[in-house]
């Protein structure tokens, strides 16, 4: 939460203010999740431009950049 505020804020939020950011994450039943991704995946777009164009409508991946 003290990274959210302050990103929100422009700047890193003292430590000073951790105490009154908890209750404010208490009081609003806030929850923080911290994902750490092993990759991303590129798809190229496709486009459907017409009604007919969904028949032959594919999607594969393209490529599978690892984030490390």
């Amino acid at each position: 939460m003290m990274k959210i505020a302050g990103v929100m804020a422009g700047n890193p939020m003292p430590d000073s203010v951790r105490p009154m950011i908890r209750q404010g994450a208490i009081a609003e039943q806030r929850v923080v999740l911290r994902l750490k991704p092993y990759q991303t995946f590129e798809t190229p777009p496709r486009h459907v431009n017409t009604p007919k164009d969904v028949e032959t409508l594919t999607h594969s991946l393209g490529v599978s950049m690892p984030w490390k």
